[in-house]
């Protein structure tokens, strides 16, 4: 192993604005994820009063999210562009936070968390698959660039979370806040 040739090979990846920005789509992504696993739950029982076996079932709904954004995605992929996808994937995102602060506004109930998690999650779905493919798409490198970019991707989730720790955390405002 020469240490030297690796940090070369990494510093060029750092440069490319397609890795970079590819990774950034999905620390961004992550950090929905992240941040939705560490809030929602001190939210869900410290605010509205779920019992742990309340939290976990209600949780079990945003995995509709996941397999519907999972096959939505699937479908689009067939006939429409990366970038097409991209742009749909954070439209669903943008209308699942404003809804997500709606809800929490209006209702503040388990179903006004649990449901715009539910778009959110239709949204990543599309963001995933397609930051990366457009990000490695023109890359020689593929393995250092996808190396950069999984530090990105999980380099942004973690910096959230510690700042996160940093403010009230059973604020129901500060989920859609970072959102």
């Amino acid at each position: 192993l020469n240490i030297l040739s690796i940090i070369e090979h990494y510093v060029v990846q750092f440069k490319s604005r397609q890795v970079v920005f590819g990774g950034l789509l999905l620390g961004i992504g992550s950090c929905f994820v992240y941040v939705f696993s560490t809030l929602a739950p001190l939210i869900a029982m410290s605010v509205m009063g779920l019992s742990p076996d309340q939290y976990g079932s209600y949780n079990l709904i945003t995995v509709a999210g996941i397999f519907l954004g999972s096959f939505l995605s699937n479908i689009a992929s067939k006939t429409w562009l990366a970038t097409k996808s991209l742009k749909c994937g954070l439209l669903i995102i943008i209308i699942g936070v404003l809804i997500l602060s709606i809800f929490l506004l209006v209702f503040a109930s388990p179903l006004s968390l649990f449901l715009p998690m539910v778009i959110i999650y239709i949204g990543l779905s599309f963001i995933f698959g397609n930051s990366s493919a457009l990000a490695l798409k023109h890359v020689v490198d593929v393995s250092n660039a996808s190396a950069v970019m999984s530090f990105i991707n999980i380099f942004s989730a973690v910096a959230l979370i510690v700042l996160i720790s940093q403010f009230n955390t059973s604020n129901i405002w500060l989920l859609p806040a970072i959102f």
